[in-house]
């Protein structure tokens, strides 16, 4: 509820049988896309009177069993590309319509229609552009009519999505003993602190997982200060709360900074060694500018020295070199 509202991309979804396939309430200014693959339901895709955002939809299949396949009630603006919009056949009840439009605006290029009722309703939207689409038949509008561009556009052409993709392979990334150490936790008794460094406790941390044999070294959540760089070592993994992919706005490990202040050429703030990893955290330098013309050289964040180093989950909030993995 106070997570702020979601954006992103899906890719090959697949929801058979359900009620109400998609439902888009909230959609931060970035937007939805979905590319391939098929909702079947009674509805397929709702798009809720406070949606105000965009939904893009590609290469998709919407096949209802209900009245509608896709309901637009928001003012946001929808686009379909290469789709396929079916309705069932033996939805005879009521007045079937593929698409109602009833707020913002829709853009459907390149999409086959299918099956009874009405294809395209316009009930007090802004505006529709049907292009190159095909249907049963004649196309069957209903509502404000005059709201409905109806045209065939050979400039205008949804991409084609390639028979298959290959995906490379993922190398297992994890660290190379199951130890586990809290830096919370005494001999090393760091601490949340936004005055009081803990690098050294972090360090003192890493180093002892390092000698057992590899292992995670874990920070939990809450805000800390890194006054030095530390060095993270072969079978190691430095940790933070937010180990998974997570809303930017969910509390996690925070590290401040104001290490390597006006130098980009000095040792970065966190080095990883050969087999050495970071996971779950966000840094933050408190002495960065914060527009274009007060940018702050500082040294890299993080930096690889030797191989099969991983980053996973990290969020560099303004640094002024991120990742460094040429320089060894």
């Amino acid at each position: 509820e106070n997570g702020g509202s979601p954006n992103g991309q899906m890719y090959d979804i697949h929801l058979l049988d359900c009620a109400t396939g998609l439902y888009l309430e909230y959609v931060n200014a970035i937007g939805m896309m979905i590319t391939k693959g098929e909702i079947t339901s009674q509805n397929p895709v709702v798009l809720s009177p406070d949606f105000e955002t965009s939904l893009s939809l590609h290469a998709m299949t919407l096949r209802s069993t209900g009245a509608h396949a896709l309901v637009n009630e928001g003012a946001g603006a929808v686009t379909l590309g290469s789709c396929m919009v079916e309705m069932d056949p033996a939805q005879t009840a009521g007045q079937p319509c593929a698409l109602s439009c009833q707020g913002g605006r829709m853009s459907v290029l390149d999409t086959v229609f299918s099956g009874p009722g009405s294809h395209v309703e316009a009930a007090g939207c802004e505006d529709i552009s049907l292009i190159n689409c095909r249907f049963d038949g004649d196309p069957l509008l209903t509502g404000d009519t005059s709201r409905i561009r109806l045209a065939e556009d050979e400039t205008l052409v949804s991409p084609s999505l390639p028979a298959s993709l290959e995906y490379a392979p993922v190398r297992e990334t994890k660290p190379s003993g199951d130890h586990f150490v809290n830096v919370l936790d005494a001999p090393y008794s760091a601490a949340p602190s936004t005055a009081t460094g803990c690098s050294s406790a972090i360090q003192r941390a890493i180093d002892d997982v390092h000698a057992l044999g590899g292992g995670v070294v874990y920070v939990p959540a809450g805000v800390y200060t890194l006054d030095q760089p530390i060095t993270v070592r072969p079978g190691v993994e430095l940790r933070g709360s937010s180990d998974a992919p997570h809303h930017s706005q969910v509390s996690s490990t925070v590290f401040y900074t104001d290490y390597g202040r006006g130098d980009e050429e000095g040792e970065a703030l966190i080095t990883l060694e050969g087999r050495a990893g970071v996971n779950g955290f966000k840094v933050m330098y408190t002495g960065q500018g914060s527009g274009v013309s007060d940018i702050v050289p500082y040294a890299a964040t993080i930096r690889g020295k030797g191989i099969n180093v991983y980053i996973l989950n990290v969020d560099l909030i303004n640094p002024y070199i991120g990742v460094d993995l040429d320089t060894y």
